[in-house]
């Protein structure tokens, strides 16, 4: 697995996003600009995301800008690299343009299209299935977290790279927990991570959106092969997920 490390948001032009657990499989939000210049960096994190494992990924383009042909055939590139990856795709945009393309014969088969995120997410659960995580209060939600961060820590040692990537890739109570305060405050924020208490802890910033700021430096890890740096990063996770209050 190869992995290059996410930089910095960058607002005027360039390319960047957050990568959120979802239900189903990862959310990619996407913002900036995707052309010849960013294109390869898009692909380089659509690459990763098919070598995880997941069901299905939701690509957010609703602040993207696709410049000019060579973003739109990077764009179309990856979906149909999803596909053969045998990835479910859902492309959230509110382009009338972008819908159409994507909706075309010629890509039909490989991708969906959806409003919103949640829309996104009830195609996947129609399609793969409803998956109700369990009703838990907060502290039991931040004991279940520190549990499979702690059995995270263990098969670190010996699973496969693409095991532990899946598992750091993927939600667990905390983001349970955070979901379903944003349904039932009705969309009152942004992002669930809002009302996560392990997001405020790393810093509450954008990069920690998804807990990307600490996620990804342990997927470079992996990726290196360096087994004692990524257990050292999962360690950190899961004495701040215990010492949250």
């Amino acid at each position: 697995m190869n992995r290059e490390l996410i930089p910095l948001p960058v607002y005027s032009g360039g390319l960047w996003w957050a990568r959120l657990p979802g239900p189903h499989g990862p959310i990619l939000r996407c913002y900036g600009t995707l052309d010849a210049g960013t294109g390869e960096r898009f692909r380089k994190e659509t690459m990763l995301l098919t070598s995880l494992g997941h069901r299905a990924v939701v690509l957010n383009l609703s602040h993207l800008r696709l410049t000019g042909e060579a973003g739109l055939l990077m764009l179309l590139e990856c979906v149909r690299g999803f596909r053969r990856a045998g990835v479910r795709t859902v492309v959230v945009t509110r382009s009338p343009g972008l819908r159409e393309t994507l909706l075309q014969p010629a890509n039909r088969g490989h991708v969906l299209v959806a409003r919103s995120e949640e829309d996104a997410s009830q195609m996947l659960s129609f399609l793969l299935g409803e998956l109700e995580p369990a009703d838990q209060s907060w502290r039991e939600a931040q004991e279940s977290s520190a549990r499979y961060w702690s059995e995270l820590l263990q098969l670190a040692e010996d699973a496969p790279a693409s095991e532990i990537a899946f598992r750091l890739t993927s939600m667990h109570a905390l983001c349970d927990k955070s979901e379903q305060t944003l349904r039932e405050r009705e969309g009152g924020g942004i992002s669930r991570c809002e009302y996560c208490p392990l997001f405020h802890s790393l810093g509450g910033r954008e990069r920690d959106l998804g807990c990307d700021s600490v996620v990804d430096p342990i997927l470079g890890a992996l990726a290196r092969g360096d087994v004692r740096e990524a257990r050292h990063g999962i360690a950190r996770v899961t004495a701040a997920i215990e010492a949250l209050p």
